[in-house]
Formats: C-alpha cells, sequence, structure tokens
C-alpha cells in the first residue's frame, strides 16, 4: 500500500478537524490590520456576549437577525477574511471565516 491516502481519509480528517476547532470551551481567533496599521491579534472565548465582543472590535459591519441566531459581520481593510460571529442566545458559538477571493492583504 502507497502513503496516499483517499478521498474518505480526507473527508474524515478535515471533519474531525473541524469537530476539534468547535470544542466547548474554546477561544476564536481573530486577526487584523487596526488604524495604525498594527496587526491585531485578539482571542474572544465562546460564550462572550454580544456587548464584550462589539467592546473589543468595536462596532460590526453588517448585522443579521434570524430565527435562532444572531450574525455580525466584521470586514476589516487588507484582512484576507472577512469574519462572520455566529450568537445564540446572545453568546458568541463561533466565528465562520470568509475567504475574500481576489483580495490579498
Amino acid at each position: 500500500m502507497s502513503g496516499r491516502r483517499g478521498p474518505a481519509f480526507v473527508i474524515a480528517a478535515v471533519l474531525i478537524a473541524s469537530a476539534s476547532a468547535c470544542a466547548p470551551g474554546q477561544v476564536e481567533r481573530v486577526e487584523f490590520r487596526d488604524a495604525d496599521g498594527e496587526v491585531r491579534r485578539v482571542e474572544l472565548p465562546r460564550g462572550a456576549s454580544l456587548d464584550e465582543v462589539a467592546a473589543t472590535l468595536g462596532p460590526p459591519t453588517a448585522r443579521r437577525e434570524g430565527l435562532q441566531a444572531t450574525y455580525w459581520m466584521y470586514s476589516f481593510a487588507g484582512a484576507r477574511f472577512d469574519y462572520v460571529f455566529v450568537f445564540k442566545n446572545k453568546q458568541l458559538q463561533r466565528v465562520d471565516y470568509v475567504d475574500r477571493r481576489g483580495e490579498r492583504p
């Protein structure tokens, strides 16, 4: 058997990695350039409130209220990703990274 892995192995590895990244009690990391052009790395604990996130990052670029969740999007100049914060019961559940295709820092 060669060292190559099949598609099922790759899919399983991705699922395991995403499940471990979403383990309760973890922190969400956001990296962006501040107004002075300095790179800032912020860690927010899962379960952080809307007010805690706003106090750390400022007001979101966009907000959306869903039936079961609230979504805040942060879009920073020069950032590789847009960040979508997902809140349930006004507590941070996860941060989704949306690649900004065509835009690179």
